[in-house]
């Protein structure tokens, strides 16, 4: 279970005058009403009626209408500055690219670094709490603006598609393969990346320097210093941070700067001789009372193209209690003058002083550090129509979650500037809150698994992005996959030959088959079946060399004689690909077999752990993770895969629970993954060190399917 962070309600609740009516309510009717009352002087006449009642309609008018949330008097400030702004075209918007850092117009410089992001829906809820302190310390401890940007870009996947298409193999099965690759790049699905913008300014310097190249040289030292602080609090095990420079640098300055923005009052961007899209901003206004962390995943898991920008300001302590007793104190009288009116209602304003209350004990104890917080969702569509149902949409899940937002209209200028990365925010609409409920939205917990290499597992259930794999790119190349009778295990294990067949030419295949199952599919891949006989097959005089694709069959199941055969067969293997750099697979089924005899254990250990120096990645497979954590070796051989895919167990040992630090959502998750025998697709979850965590779900191609054929 997500644990629940509380958020304040926003302190700026202005005095009510008779339960209703605020100063500037009162000022909104009383104008109008004070002309009605000097046209009626001296005498009323027919004229004189007839304009004090279109006074008495306007100030009706002016305090009832509120479009998009906001006032009359708001809408005219913000048309007049807005039409003011692009009658003069003030706004400079230009960049200099620097070797570390971006130079903008009004002379800050400004870094940028990128976090790869941690799968946050299958943590524990203790590691999600360890993730939320981390971003917490970091929020209380900036003593600097610093900017969070969530950014959706439409998944490239045709890198990857050419190169299944420019491989050598021309069949039916690469075909349905592409065809499966085709519907899923055609889906519309978005990746999304996270970046930090920190500035540093030249008003912020301590003393005048004339020199321009010192006053460059001190905000590079400044921003340096800046960026190393973030990145120390933020570098984990869990979370990858680099500061982006160089080439890296200036190609990401490029892609998020917008030199020639075409706004409207409506629109931040619209598409411009042919080129751009439109794009319009919700500012989020108010938050509910408690939150999941990570709460801004929902929003980026609509199904539209979702930008989220976060913005965190310090604060002084001293200012923020100074603000906090002044609310306090204000809050307070207006409830007692309520309640002296007969007034009962007056449970927000209560619930918001024991928010002041609440926040001045946590800066008093120094439990926590005050930030001003902003945060704001932009969406994005080449289309007018689909960009406002893509807006509509994402404000309706904005009220299923309780938060408030707004539409800056005619401000579309200052949230275009918000939401580019290299701008500071300009709309401002910020709240002041605790830095632990600030860090309720992190930002990091998108899955990020973008490759141009590798195989198709899946399609991640949280997004239906793919899930591809490269192995061959992993510290070890070796994976655990583990599953009940009729999980589903072998059927993805066969669908991985097939498809890694595919994709890395001159793979050789070896699989140890002591099912007998994989037969047809050595010899679908032009390969070829042997049978290992007790007594009589030397596993050194096999002609393994003649095909690339080889599986290795029992005479007969279940015989004691074959786990001493299995042995020698797996030491031999190992032999011959010691002495070859060629990529190669080796796939063994029914590793149990091998883990319940202790020279069995000892030669999968070695191989597992030397896979990597022979450019072999090894599959191992049982019923259950058991047979893996119950013993020392076991634990070893999975200390040594990066990769552990699990299918659904009908039993989950403690043993189990421990050594994989499973939450009880995984362990439940265990028991109802899909099996693919009362659905057109089975579910596993998958683990892959320090890159992805996920439940992913597991198709076929009919091609692939004909080969396969079952489920098991």
């Amino acid at each position: 279970m997500t644990e629940r962070i509380r958020i304040p309600r926003k302190l700026a609740t202005p005095i009510h005058l008779f339960g209703r009516f605020t100063p500037r309510d009162l000022l909104r009717i009383g104008l109008p009403i004070l002309t009605a009352a000097t046209l009626l002087q001296p005498q009323p006449t027919p004229t004189n009626i007839a304009g004090a009642a279109a006074a008495a309609i306007t100030a009706a008018t002016w305090y009832l209408v509120r479009p998009a949330g906001q006032t009359l008097d708001t809408h005219l400030y913000h048309s007049l500055r807005y039409t003011t702004t692009q009658l003069l075209n003030t706004s400079k918007n230009t960049i200099e690219t620097r070797e570390t850092h971006v130079k903008t117009n009004d002379g800050s410089a400004v870094a940028v670094i990128k976090v790869e992001p941690t799968n946050l829906g299958m943590k524990t809820s203790d590691e999600q709490k360890a993730l939320h302190t981390i971003y917490r310390n970091l929020l209380a401890s900036v003593t600097y603006p610093i900017q969070i940007h969530s950014r959706q870009t439409p998944l490239e996947f045709n890198d990857y598609i050419n190169n299944i298409d420019t491989q050598q193999h021309q069949n039916r099965l690469r075909t349905g393969y592409l065809r499966l690759l085709q519907k899923i790049a055609d889906s519309g699905h978005n990746h999304t990346q996270h970046y930090i913008t920190v500035r540093a300014h030249p008003s912020e310097q301590k003393q005048l320097l004339t020199d321009t190249n010192n006053d460059n040289n001190q905000l590079a030292d400044d921003l340096d210093q800046r960026t190393t602080e973030i990145i120390e609090a933020l570098d984990t095990s869990e979370l990858n941070t680099r500061r982006l420079t160089g080439q890296q640098l200036n190609n990401t300055a490029q892609k998020l700067h917008n030199p020639n923005p075409q706004t409207t009052h409506k629109h931040n961007s619209q598409p411009h001789n042919g080129n751009g899209e439109y794009s319009q901003t919700l500012a989020i206004s108010e938050l509910p009372t408690d939150l999941d962390i990570g709460w801004t995943l929902n929003l980026l898991r609509s199904n539209a193209r979702v930008d989220i920008t976060q913005t965190i300001k310090p604060c002084k302590p001293s200012d923020a209690t100074q603000k906090l007793n002044r609310a306090s104190e204000q809050l307070q009288a207006e409830i007692n003058s309520l309640l002296r009116q007969g007034y009962l209602s007056t449970n927000k304003l209560e619930s918001t002083l024991e928010d002041a209350e609440w926040m001045l004990d946590l800066l008093a104890q120094r439990k926590d550090n005050p930030v001003h917080y902003a945060a704001y969702i932009t969406i994005h569509h080449p289309d007018k129509q689909q960009c406002a149902q893509a807006l509509e949409q994402v404000q309706n899940r904005c009220n299923t979650m309780r938060i408030q937002t707004h539409r800056p209209i005619l401000q579309t200028d200052k949230a275009l500037a918000t939401w580019q990365p290299l701008q500071p925010d300009q709309l401002n609409h910020t709240q002041l809150m605790p830095a632990r409920s600030a860090a309720a939205g992190f930002p990091f917990g998108t899955q990020s698994i973008n490759q141009t290499n590798g195989v198709l597992h899946g399609t991640d259930t949280s997004d239906q992005t793919p899930v591809i794999l490269d192995r061959f790119q992993w510290s070890s190349h070796s994976m655990a996959r583990m599953g009940m009778v009729g999980s589903g295990k072998s059927y993805a294990t066969k669908l991985e030959i097939l498809r890694s067949h595919l994709a890395y030419p001159n793979l050789k295949i070896h699989i140890i088959d002591p099912k007998n199952e994989y037969a047809d599919i050595a010899r679908a891949l032009n390969g070829q079946a042997h049978t290992l006989q007790p007594g009589k097959t030397q596993p050194q005089n096999l002609p393994i060399h003649t095909h690339q694709t080889n599986a290795y069959q029992v005479q007969n199941r279940g015989q004691r004689e074959n786990t001493e055969l299995l042995a020698k067969l797996v030491e031999h293997l190992y032999q011959r690909v010691s002495q070859t750099q060629q990529p190669t697979l080796v796939v063994i089924d029914e590793a149990r077999i091998l883990m319940n005899d202790e020279q069995g254990r000892q030669l999968l250990n070695q191989f597992v752990l030397e896979g990597r120096d022979t450019n072999t990645a090894i599959t191992l497979i049982s019923q259950n993770a058991s047979h893996f954590t119950h013993c020392r070796e076991g634990r070893e051989i999975l200390d040594n895969m990066p990769g552990k895919i699990f299918m659904k167990h009908d039993r989950v040992p403690q043993s189990v629970v421990d050594y994989f630090d499973l939450s009880t959502r995984e362990k439940q998750q265990l028991h109802e993954l899909r099996t693919g025998t009362n659905a057109p697709h089975s579910e596993a979850l998958v683990r892959v060190s320090g890159q992805l965590n996920t439940k992913i779900k597991i198709e076929s191609t009919p091609e692939e399917h004909g080969l396969i054929g079952g489920n098991t």
